[in-house]
């Protein structure tokens, strides 16, 4: 499965590579460059002074790696000789990297990572060449380069091998792709809900109202029945006065009297009831119907939901298979491709004080065990005090097991093991004497991380690392 991967990684870096190593289209951000007239101090036209950036001309955009050679020709617009510019760049890395740099340049340059000077090259001299290997860690990285070009030829480069770093940020702009449009999901979701219940509410005020009808319905039914009470009671109080109705003559023609005078109220309720009793029926056929789409709606809603809750479900599958890709590919490119196994990569650092790395100065290699006795003579690229180390390997291990760690050292040196500090023999603002140090650890079967720090200030110099 690793070869698969790396052989991927391979296929995917060639195909957006040139015939002349250029990348082109990459899917990282382009530099953000803005120009400027450069100023200093001169003598018979050559800069014996710092060059100076003095008015802004304009702004440009640069690939992410890019190399341009304008020889004795325009450098920007009509400016061939004392221009320059400073470029910005902003990564956002999905987790720790190391890279290798490659910065080139006729005149001078200048290189920040994180506000820390990387590459120093601010004079006016013939095309150089710098390159180092420089560890990246999880996070927002900003790059700034400066450059100036004071009079002749005009070259400038930047590149960084981007094979593992390709395949990490594709992987991880994937998964920001299926996040962003769960979240959109989710939104919709959450504004379908409130629609609804939007029109439950619309529907429950219809549905007070009938209640309210039908209360005043109720009453005027009430009503009727006292009214039909009275009447029954007039009728046997008729019936009984017809009995003795030759007697009672008088009475009886009043009773009739009584009885015209309450007919036009019972035809007047008669219509009432009847009037109300339509406007019911016409109400309480409109709630059935707008209670039918309401209910339609109900349905068509929950079967939205169920269809979006089998979306989320794929894509919550999809976002985890995913992930695991991305882990198993990031693990094979820190194991196979950024740090050797049973080997030390090696970052070369000039020190500025004791205990504190300062510019980078290259790279090299050591085998796992080894031993060096650099005396009063040359450490490393011509320099023989004030210069360290950080060297990064792997160790695998077939089973659990406990190992031996042994370092010994005429000056500082620190020792991790996945990330924990085992050993330590390390001066912050001064130089410590020699030491010999020894750990025994416990380890777990697979893989483990070693980082080794070691720094020399002056004097003589001999390190010993032994692991078994």
């Amino acid at each position: 499965m690793r070869a698969f991967v790396l052989c991927f990684a391979v296929c995917l870096l060639w195909s957006l590579v040139s015939v002349n190593g250029v990348c082109q289209d990459l899917p990282f951000p382009y530099w953000r460059v803005e120009w400027y007239e450069i100023e200093g101090e001169s003598f018979l036209g050559w800069l014996v002074g710092p060059a100076v950036f003095g008015r802004k001309v304009g702004e440009d955009s640069f690939p992410f790696d890019f190399y341009y050679n304008w020889e004795d020709g325009y450098v920007y617009k009509n400016y061939k000789d004392r221009i320059g510019f400073k470029a910005f760049l902003e990564l956002d890395i999905p987790d720790s990297i190391a890279i290798d740099l490659e910065v080139e340049a006729d005149d001078g340059i200048r290189l920040y990572i994180d506000g820390e000077v990387i590459v120093d090259m601010w004079e006016p001299r013939g095309y150089r060449v710098f390159r180092t290997s420089y560890l990246l860690r999880a996070g927002k990285h900003r790059f700034e380069l400066h450059y100036f070009e004071w009079r002749g030829v005009a070259k400038v480069k930047f590149a960084i091998d981007v094979g593992s770093f390709l395949v990490i940020w594709t992987f991880n702009n994937k998964v920001k792709s299926l996040r962003e449009s769960l979240l959109e999901l989710q939104t919709k979701i959450e504004s379908e809900m409130q629609t609804v219940t939007k029109q439950l509410l619309e529907q429950r005020s219809n549905v007070a109202e009938i209640l309210k009808e039908l209360k005043k319905l109720l009453t005027m039914k009430t009503q009727v029945e006292e009214l039909e009470r009275k009447i029954k009671a007039l009728e046997r109080r008729i019936y009984s006065i017809a009995q003795n109705v030759s007697q009672q003559s008088e009475l009886l023609r009043a009773l009739e009297e009584m009885l015209v005078s309450i007919e036009p109220v019972l035809s007047g309720l008669e219509n009432a009831v009847t009037e109300i009793t339509q406007t019911m029926q016409e109400t309480i056929n409109t709630l059935q119907q707008e209670t039918r789409s309401i209910s339609q709606n109900v349905l068509e809603l929950s079967e939205a939901l169920d269809a979006l809750e089998k979306r989320l479900d794929s894509l919550e599958y999809k976002i985890s298979d995913l992930a695991n890709e991305v882990q198993e590919i990031t693990e094979t490119i820190k194991a196979e491709v950024l740090v050797p196994r049973d080997s030390w990569k090696v970052c070369w650092y000039e020190m500025t004080e004791p205990g504190v790395f300062g510019q980078a100065l290259g790279t090299s290699s050591f085998p796992l065990n080894f031993f060096f006795n650099w005396g009063y003579g040359q450490i490393f690229q011509n320099r023989y005090d004030r210069v360290g180390f950080k060297a990064y390997a792997k160790i695998y291990l077939p089973r659990d097991t406990f190992c031996r760690f042994k370092v010994f050292a005429n000056n500082c040196f620190a020792l991790y093991i996945d990330d924990s500090k085992v050993l330590e023999h390390w001066g912050i603002g001064e130089a410590l004497p020699p030491e010999e140090k020894l750990v025994e650890l416990f380890l777990r079967a697979g893989e483990h991380d070693l980082e080794l720090h070691y720094y020399e200030w002056e004097g003589e110099a001999w390190l010993s690392f032994h692991q078994w």
